[in-house]
């Protein structure tokens, strides 16, 4: 499968780090809307890295064609179905429909699996989502929630056999086209994960603390990607709580 473009960050052995608060504010094609991407794909639609809407700026009226799933850094944003904000986790899957604003301004760690459509009776279509183009929208059912959200920190921490780390599972992808998962690690300080090898992809997030990636540190607000093959240790000095997808079986 052919990966996104990644843009700019620290290399070393198969493994990225990219430190957000280094990047600029790249505008979305409409005033109020912002991306700091670390892969996109105008192709695919498939996106990893921060998104910001601006308060009272809107998403538009558009519709998933795949998974997309965004971690609340800052703010809100609010659909038909009421709010969602800071701390929480938004999903989103094939079919999902709506138009959400932000009322307060918002930012988000965001990881989009393909491109969303917007209505061809819509306005113009901006850069929000990568590769987002107008087509005719699916037939949404009445009973259809455009969106799936978790507060994150209320999820059970399952201990994981290695003294001072827990995971918490956020989205085990069930009932989409992909064989992943996104969860919360939480590592206390000296934690560590031993060496091991994946055949797939990791991405991950670090939403607060230090994390240790094969010997390449990511911050708080950093993103850290390790390629297929990649040997990979987890480790933390001063605690970390990050967020990670992981492809394949775990």
């Amino acid at each position: 499968t052919k990966r996104p473009r990644t843009r700019g960050g620290r290399r070393n052995t198969g493994v990225s780090v990219f430190a957000m608060a280094d990047a600029k504010w790249q505008q979305a094609g409409q005033s109020g809307l912002y991306l700091k991407p670390v892969r996109a794909d105008q192709k695919t639609g498939q996106f990893l890295g921060l998104v910001r809407v601006d308060a009272g700026c809107s998403t538009g009226l558009h519709q998933h064609l795949d998974v997309a799933t965004s971690l609340f850094l800052g703010g809100s944003l609010a659909d038909y179905t009421g709010a969602v904000g800071q701390g929480w986790v938004g999903i989103n899957v094939h079919g999902d429909t709506h138009d959400a604003i932000s009322y307060d301004g918002c930012v988000l760690a965001s990881r989009l699996d393909g491109p969303v459509i917007y209505a061809p009776d819509g306005g113009k279509v901006h850069g929000l989502h990568t590769g987002a183009k107008k087509a005719a929208f699916e037939p949404v059912p009445a009973d259809r929630q455009p969106d799936i959200n978790i507060d994150m920190m209320a999820q059970r921490a399952v201990p994981l056999p290695f003294a001072g780390v827990s995971r918490r599972m956020l989205f085990d992808y069930a009932a989409t086209p992909h064989d992943r998962r996104m969860v919360c690690l939480q590592f206390q300080p000296g934690a560590a994960l031993p060496a091991h090898v994946s055949d797939f992809p990791i991405e991950y997030f670090v939403v607060a603390g230090d994390l240790q990636v094969s010997g390449q540190t990511a911050a708080t607000n950093s993103f850290a990607i390790a390629e297929p093959g990649t040997g990979i240790e987890l480790a933390s000095s001063y605690g970390c709580l990050a967020l990670a997808w992981a492809d394949g079986p775990s």
